[in-house]
């Protein structure tokens, strides 16, 4: 009896360094972003800082997962170091593929094809890596162009530029007929 009592506290602290929470709300005005969370038995933690990837921000929703780690069992020290949403996760990736989402459907993925894929649905997607490569092609070559013909050797004539302008234009190649990739459906195969 006089064991469990002395081991009592260390037990509950133990159990409580790891647990589960749900998002009540997140405060965006901080430097690390805070969050209120539900945690075990209705009990609520206000003010905890969720500590996230470097380069990736989100804010996710109320009712989101947490998972909330409490250094030394102290719930006043919590963290959480990892959230999940079931209700909105793409649930269609392959091994190896990541993905930007959010709540309202929009994704951006990466594929392991190496093609990045933008939408709202898998039939909606646009494929980007291809279109953007052929518009740059397209500039590219056009540039070389113009560096061709400035450097080869383009007579100048003695009517203070303007034959010079003319000849130089002639000269050029003909301009792309540049498309915008983000405007231009692509559709992923």
């Amino acid at each position: 009896m006089e064991l469990t009592r002395v081991l009592s506290p260390i037990v509950r602290r133990v159990r409580t360094m790891i647990s589960r929470g749900l998002i009540t709300r997140v405060n965006e005005s901080t430097k690390a972003q805070s969050l209120q969370l539900q945690g075990i038995d209705e009990e609520v933690l206000d003010k905890v800082e969720r500590f996230g990837e470097f380069g990736f921000a989100s804010y996710p929703c109320d009712g989101s997962e947490a998972i909330v780690l409490a250094p030394q069992g102290t719930r006043a020290l919590a963290v959480v170091v990892a959230v999940e949403d079931r209700r909105y996760r793409p649930r269609d990736l392959a091994e190896g593929e990541c993905e930007l989402y959010t709540k309202n459907g929009t994704r951006v993925k990466c594929k392991i094809s190496g093609l990045i894929e933008l939408g709202t649905s898998p039939t909606d997607f646009v494929a980007l890596a291809p279109a953007v490569k052929a518009e740059i092609q397209k500039v590219l070559t056009y540039a070389q162009g113009i560096a061709s013909a400035i450097s080869g050797g383009v007579p100048v004539p003695n009517d203070g530029g303007a034959a010079l302008k003319s000849s130089i234009v002639a000269a050029l190649p003909t301009a792309p007929s540049l498309v915008d990739p983000a405007a231009t459906e692509v559709k992923a195969k």
